[in-house]
């Protein structure tokens, strides 16, 4: 009986995946002030994680400084206490950079991955999608549309967002170029 159950299941799993996939390739594309909007609400969880990243970053940094006059330095060899009271400003460093690494590539590209957009976007109802099929796109070509709209926006000074405006399609040149596209799927009219 549990196979015939699974099988049941997987069906209907299957059938709401197309049946989204056949929404999702039919709703508008996001117009500017929504992206906009987006970027904005994500800039802003943005800063809030890196800035907490930071201040534990730098209270790392604090109490492997001054390990050697409290209590928990005893517990260490003298010579691993004073390697990490050397080394504390290294070691800091090197957490802050590689936590602010890991969240940037969690919150940008596993989430659109696996979301279908970041959390600025699925708050404002958009998601990041294949424009044929409405299907999400995987965490390479996620990597990559990120990659390529941060370089063209570095150079242009964010220039290139207004492309959407002037397109027939209203997607960006960073969505042209790696084949995707930005819909509005909640509130839609």
């Amino acid at each position: 009986m549990e196979p015939v159950q699974n099988q049941f299941r997987s069906s209907i799993v299957e059938e709401l995946e197309k049946a989204e996939e056949e929404h999702l390739k039919s709703c508008p594309e996001a117009d500017f002030p929504m992206r906009l909007a987006s970027i904005i609400v994500d800039g802003i969880l943005a800063y809030l994680a890196f800035t907490g990243i930071h201040s534990l970053s730098n209270t790392l940094g604090l109490l492997l400084g001054h390990l050697g006059n409290t209590s928990w330095g005893h517990y260490f060899k003298p010579e691993i206490t004073s390697f990490l009271v050397k080394q504390s400003t290294h070691i800091a460093t090197l957490f802050e950079i590689s936590f602010k690494v890991l969240f940037a590539y969690l919150y940008f590209v596993i989430s659109t991955s696996f979301s279908g957009g970041t959390p600025g976007k699925l708050l404002l109802g958009l998601r990041v999608l294949n424009p044929d099929n409405g299907k999400r796109i995987g965490p390479g070509k996620v990597l990559l549309r990120l990659l390529i709209a941060v370089t063209l926006n570095t150079f242009s000074f964010g220039l290139t967002y207004l492309f959407l405006l002037f397109s027939k399609s209203h997607r960006t040149l960073h969505d042209e170029i790696t084949h995707t596209s930005v819909k509005k799927v909640h509130g839609v009219k």
